[in-house]
């Protein structure tokens, strides 16, 4: 068996944070930055001064809109720094401890894994990470959201796949089961020690079970880093463990008692019990069809705890009936569960996840935990430049997160994340589709569902909390196409939610709401303020202002932190760099998510959810990008000429390095040929 870290890069080592340089680091950055932005407002203040005295309106109101530009920026920065010391400070408390011979049941959980027309290789991974989560009963339930009627056969065949690939994980999981439930009835009666041995050999068992996963998977002639990273943390790393608890039993034989054994049994049992089904709300007419992922969890929430009938209505269509009468035919029946886990298909749990947070979530304090969850890393190991510095922004996204926790300031993100069913059915709303009455427990007014459901959540006093340590990963966009296209859903919706937030935030005390609103509004509105704000001083200088002294140094504090961060993280040097060259090049396509968000204000109309391709081969640009990128890059460079030929030089090289940065993405991430060939050939999607 090759050893896990021989497979590809290791995972990210959150205790190179938890060190007091880190702490003091940042707390001298986020001074730093105080102490320049008050010095650059004190120096504003004496142009705005004159400006008023000489009544240059037109030069104040473009002083005025500069200022509160660079305040946004900063405020930006600020949150990232401060979320950074907190994210430290977490790491600072110690982990529990764990004896080698606790072995604890941690309970049963429905694990919801919503799918729209994905390959089986996706599919089959997310599903076993679920299945093989350690010392937890799991009934897991594919929701099959592609269309029962295809009209391709690549439609057709992908439909097939994944009912094929729910059959096939719940054979293996009932096959592995069954095997070890023989091997502890047949050790049921034996004396300590030679349980002991009984228990020893169901662990060698179990080793060798993941070994043959693995080697079978590493033979494959096709590997990416995804297949990799699944058969590193998810195979390779219970192969040890298995193997190692195997040599513990054999030297504790006879020294432990009955208990502990049946205890290690028990939770050897429930690692390996997986109920695995799948559900196809659109094959019933009587649920909601709308398209977006929100739908599909809402719908199969609204079984929890009945049995249902299939019966055809007079129109010929299926209709799900509830079957009151326990004597009376059912289709099938749904169990009630006390905690979903939600789980993306393209995502992949750790083993120790569902055990690490439903103990978390179970203990007295966390009564009104709603929502638990640790934010999404990136999977590791990226294959293309595109890919690995999408993943950088991921991950520290991560730090963000975990810093929120500690300022209340917590976000559901909906890639994972164990949820109280309690708290769902305070939030549901009835409403009415299509003329069926149904029950919404997820809000599902914008493509970013788990944003406004949290809002949802604290006006009834529910909490959330982001667990800290990394035990779940997403995969990532290859190519630019598949990330425009998520990138620009994520930046739809949060104007629409603010108004919502701003009224539970001005209800909450005085204490907690200027704290909270800090980052909770900083979450709704920065994708809108950095990216327009952006565009608007690189547009043209405001002001002979701009070439203060103290404006540009409030940026480095933050500049150094983030690229501190990417090295603790192990991306390259250089990486800090080609992540800002990403993010100037998905300007527009933020600012067509912000005013999608201003266009279904205004319409009143739900935007459909658009899935992100999971693709080999490329994604397609659409022609409106490509030439709006190609004339910001234009209009940049001339911005930079002209500043330069009429006395505005720090405003000139300001617009000239962000051309050559915005230059460098377009050929790095989107390729001059691929761009062309977009523009030429246009998807007909």
């Amino acid at each position: 068996m090759q050893h896990k870290s021989n497979l590809f890069v290791p995972l990210i080592r959150e205790p190179l944070w938890s060190t007091a340089k880190e702490r003091w680091l940042t707390r001298l950055c986020i001074a730093f930055t105080l102490f320049a932005t008050v010095a650059s407002l004190f120096d504003q203040f004496g142009h705005v001064s004159i400006e008023l005295s000489q009544k240059d309106w037109s030069g104040f109101g473009c002083q005025i809109l500069f200022v509160v530009i660079v305040i946004l920026l900063i405020y930006g920065g600020l949150v990232y720094q401060i979320t950074r010391l907190k994210y430290v400070e977490r790491l600072r408390e110690p982990p529990p401890s764990v004896d080698k011979f606790e072995f604890r049941q941690e309970g049963e959980v429905t694990i919801l894994v919503p799918s729209y027309n994905e390959e089986r290789r996706t599919i089959f991974q997310t599903l076993m990470s679920a299945a093989l989560q350690e010392g937890v009963k799991k009934r897991i339930v594919l929701l099959i959201d592609n269309s029962p009627d295809p009209y391709t056969p690549d439609e057709m065949a992908l439909l097939v796949v994944a009912r094929q690939t729910v059959l096939d994980v719940g054979e293996k999981m009932r096959r592995l089961h069954s095997k070890l439930t023989r091997m502890y009835e047949a050790s049921s009666h034996l004396l300590a020690a030679d349980a002991c041995r009984a228990l020893a050999d169901a662990n060698d068992f179990c080793g060798e079970w993941f070994a043959e996963e693995a080697s079978s998977l590493l033979n494959s002639e096709e590997l990416d880093h995804t297949d990799r990273f699944y058969a590193a943390e998810v195979l390779v790393s219970r192969t040890y463990v298995h193997w190692d608890r195997a040599h513990q039993w054999r030297i504790m034989e006879g020294s432990i008692d009955q208990s502990n054994i049946h205890s290690a049994w028990s939770h050897l049992l429930d690692s390996f019990c997986a109920e695995v089904s799948s559900f196809e709300r659109k094959q019933f007419v009587n649920l909601s069809q709308e398209p977006n992922k929100a739908a599909n969890l809402n719908s199969y929430l609204g079984l929890l705890g009945r049995a249902w009938k299939e019966i055809e209505n007079h129109k010929g269509q299926v209709e799900l009936q509830v079957a009151a009468d326990a004597n009376a035919p059912r289709s099938f029946e749904v169990s009630q569960s006390e905690f979903i886990l939600t789980l993306d298909a393209d995502s992949i749990l750790l083993p120790e996840y569902a055990s690490t947070l439903l103990k978390e979530i179970s203990k007295a304090e966390n009564g009104r935990v709603a929502v638990i969850q640790t934010p999404y890393s990136a999977i590791p190991g990226a294959n293309t430049v595109l890919e690995r510095c999408a993943g950088a922004t991921t991950d520290v996204q991560y730090i963000i997160h975990q810093g929120f926790t500690s300022w209340d300031g917590t976000y559901w993100v909906g890639a994972n994340a164990i949820l109280r069913k309690s708290a769902l059915d305070e939030i549901a709303e009835e409403f009415v589709e299509r003329g069926y009455s149904m029950k919404r427990f997820i809000q599902d007014r914008t493509v970013i569902e788990d944003t406004e459901s949290t809002i949802d959540l604290l006006s009834r006093k529910w909490q959330l909390w982001n667990y800290p340590k990394r035990l779940a990963y997403s995969a990532t966009p290859s190519d630019f196409g598949s990330l425009l296209i998520q990138r620009r859903r994520w930046a739809n919706g949060g104007l629409i939610i603010l108004p919502k937030a701003i009224s539970y935030l001005l209800k909450g005390s005085k204490s907690r709401q200027l704290r909270e609103s800090f980052f909770r509004v900083h979450y709704l509105v920065s994708i809108a303020t950095v990216n327009l704000g952006l565009i608007l001083l690189l547009a043209f200088p405001f002001t002979d202002a701009a070439t203060s002294f103290w404006f540009p140094l409030t940026a480095v504090p933050y500049f150094f932190l983030y690229g501190r961060d990417l090295r603790l993280m192990e991306y390259e040097r250089n990486d800090v760099l080609r992540v800002y060259a990403l993010n100037l090049l998905l300007i527009l396509v933020n600012l067509a998510g912000v005013i999608k968000s201003i266009e279904q204000a205004y319409s009143r109309k739900k935007i459909p959810f658009i899935r992100t391709p999971k693709v080999e081969n490329r994604t397609r640009v659409r022609p409106v990008f490509i030439v709006l990128t190609y004339l910001l890059l234009i209009q940049w460079c001339i911005g930079a000429y002209w500043d330069f030929q009429n006395g505005h030089p720090i405003h000139g090289i300001f617009a000239a390095l962000n051309a050559l940065f915005l230059c460098y993405a377009i050929v790095a991430f989107v390729g001059v040929r691929n761009s062309i060939s977009d523009i030429l050939h246009p998807s007909k999607a």
